[in-house]
C-alpha cells in the first residue's frame, strides 16, 4: 500500500467538487468557517472553480468536473478534499483517465466514496473517509482533533466518542474483541453502484492483500433494512467478503417497512457467522464521527460498548 505525503504546515490544500458544490448561505458560511480552521492551522486553503456552483445537483458538468479533479491530481497541492458529497461523482471516473496520480492526500465522504474507493483500489494510494470539507466548520472539536492528525500522518488512537447509550458501538453476539487488518470502504449505496463495473478494482484489490484479514466498513447513509440486506447479498454474491474478519456499520435510523431488525438483515446478507459485525459506529452522516485511514492497517479493540481503532501504514 502506498501512502500519501502528510500535511506540514505551509502545505496547500485543494477544495474541489466532482459532484455537486455549495450555493447556500448556511453552506458557504461552514465553507468560510473551515477554511478559516485550516488557515489558523498554518495551511494555505484553495477552492477549484466550481466549489460555489451548483446547477441540478452539479458543480458543473461531468466533464467539466473531471478536468478540474485531474488538475489538481496531477499538480503540487498536498492534500484534496471534496466540499460535498451528491449524486454525479460517479459520473468523472468516463473522463478522469489519470495514469499516475500523484502520492497525495484525498479526503471526502458521500458521494465521494465513488473517488476514494476507485483511488485506492485501482492505484493502491491510501486515502481518507471522514467528512467533506464544509463540516470542518460544525464538526466538534475532537473531531476535528482526529482527522488533522490523521492529515498530519500522526498514528493516534481514536476513541468511540460514546456520549451516551445511543452512541455506543455494538458489537454482534461477543463481549469484546482484538482484531486487526485491512480497512476499506465507504458509504454503502455508492458502493453498491460501483460492483460489477469496469471502475471496479475491489477483488484485484482484495487479491493483493489476501493474506490480510480485511476489514470493511460501511457508511449506511438512508438505506432501509430491506435496502442492507439486498446490497450485502449483491457485494457478497460479487466476491467481495472473501478473506473478511469484520464488517463495521455506521450509526443509522432504522427504517423497514416489512419489519425486519438491522440485525437480521445484516446477518442474512452477510451469511457468515465467522464475520464479526459492528454496528452503530462513529462512522457516516451523523456526528460525532472518526477519520478512517482507507487502505490502511487497523487495530481495533472492543469492550464494554466502547471501541478504539488506530492505523498503521503497513
Amino acid at each position: 500500500m502506498n501512502y500519501p505525503k502528510w500535511l506540514e504546515k505551509g502545505d496547500r490544500i485543494a477544495v474541489v467538487s466532482p459532484s455537486n458544490g455549495v450555493v447556500k448561505e448556511k453552506k458557504l458560511s461552514l465553507l468560510g468557517s473551515s477554511k478559516n480552521y485550516f488557515i489558523s492551522n498554518g495551511f494555505d486553503v484553495i477552492e477549484d472553480k466550481y466549489t460555489r456552483c451548483s446547477v441540478n445537483g452539479e458543480s458543473a458538468p461531468a466533464i467539466k468536473r473531471s478536468l478540474e479533479l485531474k488538475k489538481y491530481l496531477k499538480d503540487d497541492t498536498s492534500a484534496i478534499i471534496t466540499v460535498s458529497g451528491g449524486d454525479y461523482c460517479l459520473e468523472v471516473l468516463d473522463y478522469l483517465n489519470v495514469r499516475n496520480i500523484k502520492n497525495k492526500i484525498i479526503q471526502g465522504q458521500s458521494d465521494s466514496t465513488i473517488l476514494t474507493h476507485y483511488i485506492t483500489t485501482k492505484y493502491d494510494l491510501a486515502t481518507i473517509y471522514s467528512c467533506n470539507f464544509t463540516s470542518f466548520g460544525k464538526n466538534s472539536e475532537l473531531e476535528n482533533e482526529y482527522n488533522l492528525n490523521v492529515l498530519r500522518g500522526k498514528r493516534i488512537i481514536q476513541k468511540s466518542f460514546n456520549k451516551d447509550e445511543a452512541f455506543s458501538w455494538k458489537l454482534l453476539g461477543k463481549d469484546k474483541i482484538d482484531i486487526s487488518g485491512r480497512i476499506i470502504g465507504g458509504c454503502l449505496p455508492c458502493l453498491l453502484d460501483v460492483v460489477g463495473t469496469k471502475y471496479d478494482y475491489t477483488n484485484k484489490f482484495l487479491n493483493r492483500y489476501k493474506n490480510d484479514n480485511i476489514i470493511w466498513y460501511f457508511d449506511i447513509d438512508y438505506m432501509t433494512n430491506e435496502d442492507i440486506l439486498r446490497g450485502l447479498w449483491h457485494l457478497r454474491n460479487a466476491g467481495w467478503f472473501k478473506n473478511t474478519n469484520c464488517i463495521i456499520f455506521g450509526r443509522v435510523e432504522e427504517e423497514s417497512f416489512t419489519g425486519i431488525t438491522l440485525e437480521q438483515a445484516i446477518k442474512r446478507g452477510i451469511n457468515d457467522s465467522n464475520v464479526n459485525i459492528i454496528t452503530n459506529a462513529d462512522i457516516g452522516h451523523t456526528n460525532p464521527r472518526i477519520t478512517i485511514l482507507n487502505g490502511g492497517y487497523a487495530y481495533i479493540k472492543y469492550e464494554n460498548n466502547k471501541a478504539e481503532i488506530i492505523f498503521e501504514e503497513k
